[in-house]
């Protein structure tokens, strides 16, 4: 199993440039990109930056929305339960994803790992624009980076993301085959909200089904205020003005 340290890759990275050079008018923003996951990979949820992270991992099926996530990070409250877009219920699986996490700051429980987890998806198969949906609150108007980690199986993940005052991030690179464990990706975000309080959407559904039991899933998201300690070596300076884009506007 590959174990992924808590730093940006260089897909991130090229991210942060691109969010960086981009004109700083006082609006919202999302930008994105995916990074498949070639094999059974272990990712780290608990750090410093870290305000909420969690995952989703059950056998059961028939299940009703909003579900809560299996595990979170210890008070995190940022990160809403999955519900359902179209299809009948939310179902997990016996048959698991490449997605591993190791963590230590976890509600229940609090050490572990999670080893490749089985993630949530939607119990109707085969239909496009099915899929899972969830919320994300940015409380305060700060620069957020969010890990979104996904699968499928037999078909193409659609991945959208909102917020308000800002344009739509709409993705469709990532493809999955008939695999076991299920093939996987990791999607990164940074999003930046006009208010604080406002929501981040994302919404998951499936694209171009190849099979029967065509699906996509979610396993699990953390959100983060990125800290110049996580970048890669030589970007730190390039992204002060990115994380100081805009003054600060904190609840009250």
């Amino acid at each position: 199993m590959r174990r992924q340290p808590l730093i940006l890759t260089a897909a991130a990275a090229a991210v942060l440039l691109a969010f960086a050079f981009a004109p700083r008018a006082d609006a919202a923003t999302i930008t994105g990109t995916v990074t498949p996951i070639p094999t059974t990979t272990s990712f780290p949820l608990t750090s410093n930056n870290t305000l909420d992270w969690a995952y989703w991992n059950t056998t059961s099926t028939g299940l009703s929305s909003p579900l809560a996530p299996t595990n979170r990070k210890a008070g995190g409250s940022l990160i809403s339960g999955v519900s359902k877009i179209g299809g009948s219920s939310l179902r997990g699986s016996s048959t698991t994803t490449r997605v591993s996490f190791a963590f230590s700051d976890g509600a229940s429980p609090t050490n572990g790992p999670a080893s490749n987890v089985s993630g949530i998806f939607n119990s109707t198969l085969n239909s496009n624009g099915v899929g899972v949906t969830l919320n994300v609150t940015l409380p305060t108007v700060d620069t957020y980076f969010i890990s979104v980690w996904a699968g499928a199986f037999d078909g193409t993940v659609r991945f959208q993301a909102t917020l308000p005052g800002a344009t739509t991030f709409l993705n469709t690179a990532f493809t999955a085959g008939h695999s076991s464990p299920k093939e996987a990706a990791l999607y990164y975000l940074l999003a930046t909200p006009n208010s604080p309080g406002d929501v981040l959407t994302l919404n998951l559904t499936l694209l171009n089904t190849a099979s029967t039991n065509a699906h996509v899933l979610l396993a699990g998201l953390a959100v983060v205020i990125p800290a110049p300690s996580a970048f890669p070596a030589g970007l730190s300076l390039l992204s002060l003005p990115l994380l100081r884009r805009r003054p600060r506007k904190h609840l009250r």
